[in-house]
Order: structure tokens, then sequence, then C-alpha cells
């Protein structure tokens, strides 16, 4: 029994720590570049996870920073247009590195499925474009700015995609990387590795 006992808690732990994993960011930048204001666009970016990754959070940038005033809905659709994740960012939402983020259930998304992260602008606030030191995580494939190209009341899924990296930016999301496994594996043989260690210095 102790035994058994044993075998489950070492599992536990592979699994346990295997979530854990700090959270990344989508895309980043040195400093914003230019700055508009424009009432029901729908902007953001299409991508491609290098791996599977689970997102965690959903931002909309605070140019100045100094606060938001309207409530943006953020969001991010697959290739057919569905929506699968959906956040209202405001100024309550916690700031970092410029954006504001609202937390969301953690969702898979797929190793070399297409994705859109968007937001919905308004007359409010600020969004950028041709910001400096533009920077995309390795675990994500930058495909281009998106955007609905027609004023909407809510969020909308993009018409037109450009292969511009330094388009129109307010879309940001945060996530962790799903272990592989052959990431999973090695952990395991560790810790069972440790477990006989253990036992064997207890004879």
């Amino acid at each position: 029994m102790k035994k058994i006992m044993g075998t489950l808690l070492i599992i536990a732990l592979i699994f346990g720590m295997a979530r854990v994993a700090p959270a990344a960011t989508a895309i980043s930048f040195a400093s914003p570049g230019n700055y508009n204001y424009a009432e029901g666009w729908s902007l953001g970016f299409k991508f491609s996870p290098e791996s599977d990754i689970c997102v965690t959070s959903l931002g909309y940038y605070d140019y100045f920073p100094d606060g938001i005033s309207d409530s943006h809905p953020a969001g991010i659709y697959d290739s057919s247009g569905s929506l699968l994740l959906l956040a209202t960012i405001s100024s309550a939402s916690y700031l970092e590195d410029s954006f504001r983020y609202e937390d969301v259930t953690s969702t898979l998304l797929t190793s070399g499925e297409e994705y859109y992260c968007m937001v919905l602008t308004s007359n409010a606030d600020a969004y950028t474009w041709n910001p400096s030191g533009f920077l995309v995580s390795q675990s994500i494939d930058f495909l281009g700015t998106a955007v609905y190209s027609h004023h909407a009341t809510h969020l909308t899924f993009p018409d037109k995609v450009y292969p511009e990296v330094n388009g129109f930016f307010g879309a940001n999301f945060k996530f962790t990387s799903v272990p592989g496994p052959a990431s999973i594996l090695l952990l395991g043989s560790g810790l069972i590795g440790v477990a006989g260690i253990k036992r064997k210095f207890k004879k």
C-alpha cells in the first residue's frame, strides 16, 4: 500500500510541477511609437504558437500609462472566427509593461494553429503604431497585424491581415508553455530516481 501511495505522490508531483511555469508575454516593445484615437476599431494581430500554450490573461495597451477611460473588450479568435476567450479591460485591470491585463480561464492553444488576438478601441484611449524595439516571444510566430476594416460597436473578427510587424497595437496576451511529453518524462525519471535513492538509504 505504501508503495502505491508513493507512486501516486510522484505522479502528482510530476503533473503539479509541469503546470507551474512563469507567464510570458506574447509581444512587447521598448517604447511606443505614434498614437491615435479611433472609435470602434477592432485591432490586433494574427499568430501561431510554436508549441502548445495556455493563455492566462488578455491585455489592452495603456499608452501614457495613466489609466484608461473606457472598458475595452479583448479576445482571442480561432481561424474559423470562433471567439475562444473574452475579457473586459478597464482602468482597474492590473498594469504590466504598459499593458493592462485581466486574467482569464487558462485556455489551451494548439501548436501550428492560427489565432487572432483582438481589442476594441475607443475615442477615449489611444492605441500605438510603429513602436520601436518590437519583440515577439520565441513561443509565438507573429503572422501580421489584423484589423476589422469597418467601425463596429462590439469586438469583431478581422477581415484584413497586413504582414507588417510594426502595425497597430492595442491587444496583447500572457501565456504559459505546456511541457511536452519528453519534458514530463525527464522530470518523472528524475523524481523516481530520487525516490529510489531515498528508499536505498532507508534500508
